[in-house]
């Protein structure tokens, strides 16, 4: 017969004694990113001019792969950050971006605030005058959509995107927040610029707008759960989608709790009033 070759086969002892080397090796690894230092960073982003909290900004540390979402209040919190000085970046479709460097310490959450520059994409039409449509005229109808919907009592599936970034929401009156509960004032035109002046990567509209025919189908359908106090975020570059709860605002003009805005009004004067203010 041929010989077998032989089969080391470990002692006791030496499973032992290898299992001990591992998590000794591990209990250093955690004691020396200790000593490194991880700490927190919290805040709010807001609307420098309203002071009003902004839902749905993406707040990220700069060369990490930490990130976060603000939610209903503006808030955010991003952990477990190396200590030290970090360049911590706030974008949201249509109110632009903001850069902000924060100092982390060890153990410890750092608090600050985000302002993003007011602004919101918006829906352009034509005016027309005697001899035709009038150069440079802007109407903004989405308020006008929005007052319209909560009066009587008709959806809305929202849909906006800007350059990577796009997002989604069912404004279903009496069930959830109006368009007005988010933007409650319009921007004026140098801060949200149009996809032509902005720019927007070409497959985005058909990814937006399949999801607002899925919205729309399920409201007529009355099946699964629509995007009601939803805010659907979705990152063109990361392919990830967010959500981020939204609701009723109780001092809404149009559908909070004492409405002051009843019937339609002048809308080119409003949002006229509101720019040149």
């Amino acid at each position: 017969m041929r010989d077998l070759p032989s089969v080391h086969t470990p002692s006791i002892r030496a499973v032992r004694l290898g299992a001990v080397a591992a998590l000794l090796l591990s209990a250093g690894l955690r004691i020396g990113a200790a000593q490194q230092g991880t700490g927190s960073i919290s805040g709010r982003v807001l609307d420098p001019t309203t002071k009003r909290p902004l839902v749905g900004a993406q707040v990220l540390v700069a060369g990490t792969t930490h990130r976060a979402f603000s939610d209903v209040k503006g808030e955010f919190r991003l952990s477990d950050i190396a200590a030290g000085e970090v360049q911590l970046r706030a974008r949201l479709i249509g109110y632009g971006t903001a850069a902000k460097a924060v100092t982390v310490s060890a153990g410890q959450t750092t608090t600050t605030g985000v302002d993003l520059g007011t602004g919101r994409s918006r829906l352009e039409g034509r005016v027309l005058g005697p001899e035709g449509p009038v150069p440079g005229a802007v109407v903004r109808v989405e308020r006008l959509v929005n007052d319209a919907s909560v009066w009587h009592g008709i959806p809305v599936v929202h849909g906006s995107i800007y350059r990577f970034e796009g997002q989604a929401t069912v404004f279903k009156p009496h069930e959830g927040p109006c368009y007005r509960c988010l933007f409650p004032q319009p921007p004026p035109p140098e801060l949200a610029p149009s996809c032509a002046e902005g720019g927007v990567l070409g497959v985005l509209p058909g990814i937006v707008g399949s999801l607002q025919a899925n919205e729309a189908l399920k409201l007529l359908l009355g099946i699964g759960e629509p995007l009601v106090g939803r805010l659907l975020l979705f990152d063109a570059l990361a392919g990830e989608f967010n959500e981020v709860a939204i609701r009723r605002d109780p001092d809404c003009p149009v559908c909070g709790e004492h409405p002051t805005i009843t019937e339609y009004v002048d809308y080119v004067e409003f949002c006229a009033g509101v720019q040149h203010a």
